[in-house]
């Protein structure tokens, strides 16, 4: 490996780690500032603003994390987990099921759970 080469592949591995630790500090905001809390809407616009970027981001960082040269396994799956949080995060917050589709999941719960207590 040339040292173009080891410099390249240790940047991108490190845009990946870094990508990854920026999301689970947006986690562990969203949790007290969005989810505990009831956020102002400019906080809750700043929110899903910095969300779609970082999905954004992700697929992006899949790209090059999916080469088969790239470096770290590892690494490509702690991004997987984090465009998947990131994706289910968007998808909890801003793009809820609809009251039909709540009904179905209620109806099939209690289908598939008829002993447990709901709220």
């Amino acid at each position: 490996m040339t040292v173009s080469e080891a410099t390249h592949e240790g940047a991108a591995v490190r845009h990946i780690r870094e990508f990854c630790e920026r999301c689970d500090r947006l986690t562990r905001r969203q949790y007290h500032e969005i989810i505990l809390a009831t956020p102002a809407g400019s906080q809750f616009e700043e929110h899903r603003y910095e969300l779609k970027w970082l999905l954004r981001t992700a697929e992006a960082l899949r790209t090059v994390a999916s080469d088969p040269e790239f470096p770290n396994p590892s690494l490509r799956q702690r991004l997987d987990a984090a465009a998947w949080k990131m994706e289910e995060t968007w998808q909890l917050l801003y793009n809820p099921p609809s009251p039909e589709e709540t009904e179905q999941l209620e109806k099939l719960i209690g289908q598939t759970f008829p002993d447990e207590p709901r709220a």
